[in-house]
This record gives C-alpha cells, sequence and structure tokens, in this order.
C-alpha cells in the first residue's frame, strides 16, 4: 500500500474487499488522532 494523503483515504473505500485490513488499521489511526485521548 502506497502511502496518500487524507484525500486518498476517500478512493480506498472503493477498493475495501482489496484493502480492508489496511482500511481498518488506518480508520483506528484516525479515530485516534481526531479523538482526544
Amino acid at each position: 500500500m502506497t502511502t496518500r494523503p487524507v484525500i486518498g483515504v476517500l478512493a480506498l473505500q472503493g477498493d475495501v474487499d482489496l484493502h480492508k485490513p489496511h482500511i481498518e488499521a488506518l480508520g483506528g489511526e484516525f479515530r485516534a488522532v481526531k479523538t482526544p485521548a
């Protein structure tokens, strides 16, 4: 998986079947960043 800007995540939604594990991992990181501890 190549490094993409945040906007790239929206494009990745079209590849969920291929990248689902990566998207889930990124989603966890984004939630951690967006939600204060």
